[in-house]
Parts: C-alpha cells; sequence; structure tokens
C-alpha cells in the first residue's frame, strides 16, 4: 500500500494542472488529536467548506484567525521555526542533535508522505423536473503530497491532485452540437464562439498542481517561500475582497476548496517584540497572461499589527495591465462577540467584464467604470458554551461589491461572456450561520452547521445544512441538504427562458433550441450529498 501511495504521489507532483482560510475545527468540529510530536508529519483539517488541502497552518500548527482569542497575537514564522531549531528534543523525537553554534538538529527520517482520499455522491434537482431526470455525480478526489525537511531550517512541499468523476462522459474534440444547431445560433458579438465553448465536454479525469514550494530562512530573521502556494489575506468567512493572490474566487458555501495555488516569492519579516509581521511578494502569475517577462512580475506587501486587543492588515497589489489594488482588514473583540471587517480598493478601468444594457446589436456593451470602485465585507461571531462539552457559534456578515449587478437581466449575457462569477454577481450581499458542535475535539464529535446565503441585488437565496462526524477513528463522514428560494432566474435560483437574449435584428437568440443551455431552462429546486474522506 505504502508503495501505492508514494507511485501515486510520485505521479501527480510530476504533472502541472494556506493562507489563513476559514477553520474546518471551528465549522465542523476537530477530532481528537494524536500525542503530539517535535516534527509530525503534517494532516489535513476536519472538513468544512473551505477544503482539507495541507495548509501552511495545518502544517506548522498555526491556528487561523478564528482559533486564536481576540487578543492574541498572530504566530510568526519566527517563533515557528525557533521552536523547531529547539537544542532540547521532546522525548520520543526522532531528531539527531548536532553540535555546532547553531546547535541544529536535523531529522533521521527527513521526508514525510500523505495525504488524502475524498470521495463524494450528490443530487441536483429543478423546479418542475422528475426524480428520474435529477442530476447525479460522484466524483473522487485524491491528494498527495511530499514534505521534506532535511534540517529545521529547510523545507520544500509538493502536493498534486488527482480527480476522477465516472458521471462525467470521456472527453472529445468535438463540440455537442450539430450542424443544424449550430445554424440557429447567430455568429456575431462572439456567441458562437461562446456556446461552442460551452458545449465541449467536461473531462472525466483531471491532473492538478495544488503547492510547489520550498522555504528557507536568512539568519533566523527572514522567511522566505518560493514556489507555488496558499497566501490568504483578509478575515471574512464568506466574501473576501482582499484575497488578492488567488487567481479565482472562492465557493464559500463548497466543502472543499479545489483553487489551486499561486506561483510566488514570499518574504516575511516578524517583529517579535510588538508581534507584528510584513510581507512582501513577487507574483510570477498574471490572470490574463504568462508573466514570462521581468516586466510583467506583479508586486505586493503587507502589513500585520497588533494594537491592543485588535488586529489590522494592510496590503497592496500592483502588476503590469493592472491598475493596484488597495487592502485593509481589521478584527477585534468586544466582550463575547468578535466583529471583523475588510474592504478593497481598485481602478474602475481595471473591471474589464463590466457591461451595461443598451439598445444595439449586441444587446449588452462593455462599459469602462470610472474612478475607484470599493468592496467591503463586514461581520460578527459569537460562541458560547451550552455544556461543558458542546459550543454553538452563531455569526452574519454583509457584503457590498462595487463591480456587482442590480438586475439579473444581465446574467445570461454574462454567462455567454465567461464573466458569470458565483457570489460575486450582484452589489449587496448577506450571509447568516450557526454552528453546533458536539463535544469538539473528543471522540467522533459530530456538527452541525447551517448556512444561509442571499443576494439581495436580485432577491435570490440558498439555504445548507452540513452535517460531519468522524467514525472508525480515522473515516469522516459529510452529508448536505442546500435548497434554494426567491426570486426566479436570480442568482441563485438561475434559468434562462427562450428567446431571451436580442439580436438587435428584430429577432431573438433561441439559447435553448440549440441545446446549449436546456439544463438551464428550470431554476434549482434543491441540492443533496454524502461525502467520505480519509487522511493518508
Amino acid at each position: 500500500m505504502r508503495a501505492a501511495l508514494v507511485l501515486a504521489a510520485l505521479l501527480l507532483a510530476g504533472q502541472a494542472s494556506a493562507q489563513n482560510r476559514p477553520s474546518e475545527e471551528d465549522l465542523f468540529g476537530a477530532p481528537a488529536k494524536p500525542p503530539e510530536q517535535s516534527s509530525p508529519a503534517p494532516t489535513t483539517p476536519a472538513p468544512s467548506e473551505t477544503g482539507t488541502r495541507p495548509s501552511e497552518d495545518a502544517l506548522f500548527g498555526t491556528p487561523t484567525p478564528e482559533q486564536q482569542p481576540s487578543d492574541q497575537k498572530r504566530p510568526d514564522e519566527a517563533q515557528l521555526f525557533s521552536n523547531q531549531s529547539s537544542s532540547v528534543p521532546a522525548p520520543g523525537d526522532n531528531l539527531k542533535q548536532f553540535t555546532g553554534d547553531d546547535r541544529e538538529m536535523s531529522a533521521q527520517d527527513p521526508l514525510k508522505i500523505g495525504g488524502q482520499f475524498y470521495t463524494r455522491l450528490y443530487t441536483a434537482a429543478q423546479a418542475d423536473q422528475k426524480p428520474k431526470n435529477w442530476a447525479i455525480s460522484a466524483p473522487t478526489l485524491v491528494d498527495g503530497y511530499f514534505d521534506a525537511r532535511p534540517n529545521s531550517r529547510v523545507r520544500g512541499f509538493v502536493l498534486g491532485r488527482l480527480q476522477y468523476n465516472p458521471s462525467v462522459a470521456p472527453a472529445s474534440p468535438a463540440p455537442t452540437l450539430s450542424k443544424e444547431q449550430l445554424a440557429q445560433i447567430p455568429d456575431q458579438c462572439g456567441i458562437r464562439d461562446r456556446v461552442l465553448a460551452l458545449n465541449q465536454p467536461a473531462t472525466a479525469l483531471g491532473i492538478a498542481l495544488d503547492q510547489l514550494w520550498l522555504r528557507f530562512d536568512v539568519g533566523r530573521s527572514v522567511f522566505v517561500t518560493a514556489g507555488r502556494q496558499h497566501v490568504r489575506w483578509g478575515t471574512a468567512r464568506f466574501w473576501s475582497p482582499n484575497d488578492f493572490l488567488h487567481l479565482t474566487k472562492r465557493d464559500p458555501l463548497s466543502q472543499f476548496d479545489a483553487r489551486t495555488g499561486t506561483t510566488m516569492v514570499k518574504v516575511h519579516i516578524p517583529w517579535e517584540r510588538t508581534g507584528w509581521n510584513f510581507y512582501g511578494v513577487g507574483l510570477l502569475e498574471d490572470p490574463n497572461s504568462t508573466a514570462n517577462t521581468l516586466g510583467q512580475v506583479g508586486g505586493a506587501a503587507r502589513a500585520e499589527l497588533v494594537l491592543g486587543k485588535a488586529e489590522l492588515g494592510i496590503d497592496t497589489l500592483a502588476q503590469k495591465g493592472h491598475r493596484p489594488k488597495f487592502g485593509a482588514d481589521l478584527s477585534a473583540g468586544l466582550g463575547p462577540v468578535d466583529f471583523y471587517a475588510e474592504a478593497s480598493l481598485r481602478q474602475g478601468r481595471d473591471i474589464t467584464e463590466h457591461w451595461n444594457n443598451v439598445d444595439s446589436t449586441c444587446s449588452f456593451e462593455k462599459a469602462a467604470m470610472d474612478g475607484w470602485v470599493p468592496a467591503a465585507t463586514v461581520g460578527a461571531n459569537w460562541a458560547a458554551n451550552l455544556t461543558d462539552v458542546d459550543v454553538l457559534s452563531i455569526g452574519a456578515e454583509y457584503f457590498y461589491n462595487g463591480a456587482g449587478y442590480s438586475n439579473a437581466a444581465i446574467y445570461p449575457w454574462l454567462l455567454l461572456q465567461g464573466a458569470f462569477t458565483p457570489f460575486y454577481l450582484g452589489q449587496h450581499y448577506l450571509g447568516l450561520f450557526a454552528n453546533l458542535s458536539l463535544n469538539p475535539g473528543v471522540g467522533s464529535s459530530p456538527s452541525f452547521t447551517f448556512s444561509n446565503l442571499g443576494n439581495l441585488s436580485d432577491g435570490s437565496f440558498v439555504a445548507r445544512l452540513d452535517y460531519s462526524m468522524l467514525v472508525l477513528t480515522h473515516l469522516r463522514f459529510e452529508a448536505y441538504l442546500a435548497g434554494y428560494y426567491g426570486t426566479r432566474a436570480g442568482e441563485f435560483r438561475f434559468a434562462i427562458d427562450r428567446a431571451y437574449v436580442p439580436n438587435g435584428a428584430g429577432q431573438t437568440i433561441d439559447m435553448v433550441a440549440p441545446g446549449m443551455l436546456n439544463s438551464m431552462s428550470n431554476p434549482p429546486l434543491f441540492e443533496a450529498g454524502l461525502g467520505l474522506r480519509i487522511n493518508i
């Protein structure tokens, strides 16, 4: 079995395709922890809407902001590396002590191999749809990683991902539309090309490179991480406008965050006396093109300041072809309630996918937004012990998206243009959540999480209940049920009627007859799913 895992991990690591993200332990409850070792193999957290990739926090044991008391300073890498460099090994450590000025220790087993196996089964129903026609999917995901620590100051990490979904037909280079159907699609405004792209079959088997980085320190004072990695800035639970360093937006309700990392060089300089941290980033990826010249390398910076019982983060990002972005986030505790906020500013002319509804051949046209475009999230959460061992957490979050749309009529056009970004379409959003963890950290520790997210701009909503429990010591069982309600054709009840988009010639484009959007003619009704995962 170990040989098979090694082979699988090698395959994953050889092919191409975290940051402080919301804690899985807070959302679903953490399983019982094994006895601590001074150099443990990294393990993935308990399941939640944010996924289970080994993050820097999980690998180093660093708590996320939601796990920390509001008056606790952010841990820094200097402290983490210093702890690993202790000259007195803990009992049971398989570390070998060397003499010398640095009194370094080197692991006798410097390479750890692990990962996770995650399989799911879910079904989705649309309004007025017979049960026999409900969609069904059974995706399986396998992560494998190598974690190399030749000594306490050098570390290399690679994580590859294999995904397989038997419910998806094998990929074919030919589109799924007939010549007759293609003839019905007008060849204007780029519509035909978009229809062809949307009708390309999905791939049943996929391989991706999630992380590939090397870390070391300079004089135990400056800490460098180079390569593909996850760095998330911001404090919000559902919507994070300051998440500048990921190229795609996160689905806040997904149990697994399948986004891959971003290639960058991160330099971290901690100021231990104050608990402040400073970061500089060289961004080697461009969301719109390949950054293959020096002038295309982006730059970002962040400062994290501890001010009494509050934590303040200030950051910025600039890259050729994109106007600068600026962000700030603040978290603080007031009695039993933790408050947080984050906001960002970017130049409107850098928002290339904003459209206006006009009476023209293309029905909609691109519109340059002038001035600064804001986005902001504010939220609060409260936690209390119901009993000596049971914990209840509740919270609310509001999101304003200055680049969003106030009218759902634009959504089909955005879909055709490849600019349909769920959870970031509207201008105003509201999210509510409640989490009940029964006896967290002990035994099976079942947990229930209820989330309700709404697009206030178009009046559509989604409510979801997640359940999670650890069984058979290592097997995590998950189940969820989600329902959609509110305005038909809104974001969360998205549907496309026949003959929806005018073509400017007194006619309309029949978007259903060509077969491209038959599955979207009725709004979604509910989803239900099961999941099983094992940490290897």
